[in-house]
């Protein structure tokens, strides 16, 4: 019997039955699912959304179990995977629009693909879109044992970047042991002087910055002149108190990218996909799975990502 685990009007997760028509519309795929990819975007979808009853997730790896009659390029039995940024990816079936799914290769298993692809595709838009990052730039990533903040850091290496990784004390060890960066700092401590160094005295071109409010005036004093801060995340609060001599002291520019703008598009998300799994492919990004959870630990997964206990990238096993 299909399952599902559904958010209800209380927050919590609660697992549920549900039936699937033995018939489906001409445009869409079953998916039986195999792995859940998990994120922080999936708390601010599920939890802060306004309807009483939602599913979280959104992305998922399974094989194809029944298609529509206009579907012809996938058949049953492939190894699909799809990347949304809205929710109902947590549960065993699902069914889905052809126009959003993406065959798996055989060089990449349905662990990696699970935990890639929101990652994965988020990294590239912020690289190669909201800041084209150019090789040999000094470029500054903040939580780089994050999940996002390690794929952009990996991405970044493979065109030839200076990066600049960061993370808070705890997590410094953690940081070393896959060496995605030049310069590892503790962002929470003074690392002016050591930033200053390694890059002549220059700053930084570009800033990662997924926490906001509490590194915004840090970020300004390691940016060069012509700098930009990319703040895509408020973890610890949204950026107050923009004066805007600040940024003109050093030129400096400032963009909050919506990331839902850019996965919505399905020919930027195709184009991303792509670079991602040909990375994977050349081995210059490697994905880390650090923890997989069966389905019916589903609640403590989400629970886990809430309080920040997560590293790097963690899936949810079905099969």
């Amino acid at each position: 019997m299909p399952q599902a685990f559904i958010k209800n009007k209380n927050g919590t997760l609660e697992k549920a039955n549900f039936k699937i028509k033995p018939s489906i519309s001409p445009n869409s795929v079953l998916i039986k699912q195999h792995y859940i990819g998990i994120n922080k975007h999936d708390l601010s979808q599920s939890w802060k959304s306004m309807k009483k009853f939602t599913i979280p997730g959104t992305e998922a790896v399974g094989i194809i179990e029944n298609i529509g009659n206009n579907v012809k390029n996938l058949k049953i039995g492939d190894r699909v995977g799809y990347c949304l940024s809205d929710t109902g990816a947590c549960c065993t079936h699902r069914i889905v629009n052809k126009k959003i799914l993406y065959k798996i290769p055989d060089y990449i298993s349905d662990k990696v693909a699970a935990a890639s692809m929101f990652k994965g595709i988020t990294a590239y838009s912020l690289v190669r879109r909201v800041f084209f990052a150019c090789p040999s730039s000094f470029i500054m990533v903040y939580g780089i044992t994050g999940g996002i903040g390690y794929f952009i850091a990996q991405w970044l290496q493979a065109i030839k970047c200076s990066v600049i990784g960061s993370t808070s004390a705890a997590k410094m060890s953690i940081a070393k042991k896959h060496k995605f960066q030049d310069l590892l700092l503790d962002h929470y401590t003074e690392c002016t002087d050591k930033l200053l160094q390694f890059t002549e005295n220059m700053g930084v071109m570009a800033i990662y910055d997924p926490i906001g409010e509490a590194l915004y005036q840090k970020s300004i004093q390691f940016l060069s002149i012509y700098g930009t801060l990319i703040n895509y995340g408020h973890l610890s609060g949204e950026i107050s108190n923009i004066k805007t001599k600040e940024l003109t002291k050093k030129s400096l520019y400032l963009t909050c990218p919506n990331i839902k703008h850019y996965q919505d598009n399905s020919k930027e998300q195709a184009v991303a996909i792509n670079a991602l799994f040909t990375l994977i492919k050349e081995g210059k990004l490697q994905p880390v799975v650090s923890k997989i959870y069966k389905f019916n630990d589903v609640p403590w997964a989400y629970q886990d990502l809430a309080t920040n206990n997560l590293i790097y990238s963690n899936i949810i096993e079905i099969i």
